[in-house]
């Protein structure tokens, strides 16, 4: 009976082991299972947010692409139609450009023709007695001095030029163009313009006293073809406002006045000095065209006209 009592004790408690161990390895089981599904389920809310997100992503992506891709194609339409209506409305216009070369070449002529008169003049008034030779220089001065301000007289361009207010605030041939900041005022260009005057005249008399009271002589004549040039490029510039070719044409003023320059330097070493300081302003002036022409728009540099005037 006692043997049979302590076996039941031993089986009850290998019972309860058994059954607490049981319950401890299900529990464990139970915590693992719950782990996994927890991980699974954060990693599938992960994927599926991610997925989100770069589904989002694309779509932005492709409705910015086809925004991007409808914006270029308008803007390429738009200026399809502004060069289409360009090649229409507008035509080179060869004519100016031979009426140009040609009113240089006549005004050229003329002031020549005007230069073998008054040699022919001052040298019968210096040979005459009892003429003094200043009568000659008189003459010479004022000549020189009248074609630096009025060559224009020689032309058939239309060569009127720009008129500043009382204020001397504005510029006729300025109005509703942008200017750079560094231009200077409109009150100072008839100063500038009145001093070079002056500067050529005083260098084309010692030029004509330097070659013996002579008139037709290499650099006085290449003054007078920077004057046609310069008083073409103003027909250009200040009554046609073709800014494109004023660009164009200004170049040749700048290189007629350097060769001007250069041709009295040889001559006459004061002379040329004197002169300088007209083409340091007109390198200043051309920069200032070339800003002008660049800040409202770059008109085409070859003359342009409308189709309708043809």
């Amino acid at each position: 009976m006692a043997s049979s009592l302590l076996q039941f004790q031993v089986l009850s408690t290998a019972a309860r082991s058994t059954g607490v161990s049981k319950s401890k390895g299900s529990s464990t089981a139970s915590r693992t299972r719950y782990h996994n599904q927890h991980w699974i389920s954060s990693y599938r809310t992960k994927k599926l947010v991610r997925s989100s997100f770069l589904d989002c992503t694309k779509d932005e992506l492709k409705r910015t692409q086809r925004s991007i891709l409808q914006l270029c194609s308008s803007s390429l339409d738009e200026s399809k139609d502004i060069l289409s209506s360009e090649n229409i409305s507008s035509v080179r216009d060869t004519k100016a450009v031979l009426l140009y070369v040609g009113a240089t070449s006549v005004q050229w002529v003329l002031l020549i023709g005007s230069l073998w008169a008054l040699q022919a003049l001052t040298g019968y008034l210096d040979a005459a007695p009892g003429v003094s030779n200043w009568v000659s220089k008189v003459l010479v001065i004022g000549y020189f001095g009248s074609m630096s301000l009025k060559s224009r007289v020689f032309s058939f361009l239309n060569n009127s030029r720009p008129t500043v207010d009382k204020d001397g605030k504005k510029m006729s041939v300025m109005d509703g163009v942008i200017r750079p900041s560094w231009m200077p005022p409109p009150l100072a260009f008839p100063i500038i313009w009145s001093t070079i005057t002056l500067l050529r005249t005083a260098s084309s008399v010692i030029i004509w006293e330097a070659c013996g009271r002579s008139l037709l002589v290499p650099p006085i004549m290449m003054m007078m073809l920077h004057l046609s040039i310069g008083d073409t490029w103003n027909t250009i510039n200040n009554v046609e406002r073709r800014k494109g070719t004023a660009v164009v044409g200004v170049l040749f003023v700048w290189i007629s006045v350097i060769v001007t320059v250069k041709l009295f330097f040889d001559t006459d070493m004061l002379a040329g000095i004197i002169l300088a300081p007209s083409a340091a302003w007109l390198t200043i002036a051309s920069f200032l065209v070339y800003t002008i022409w660049d800040l409202n728009g770059r008109d085409s540099l070859y003359p342009m006209k409308e189709a309708d005037e043809l």
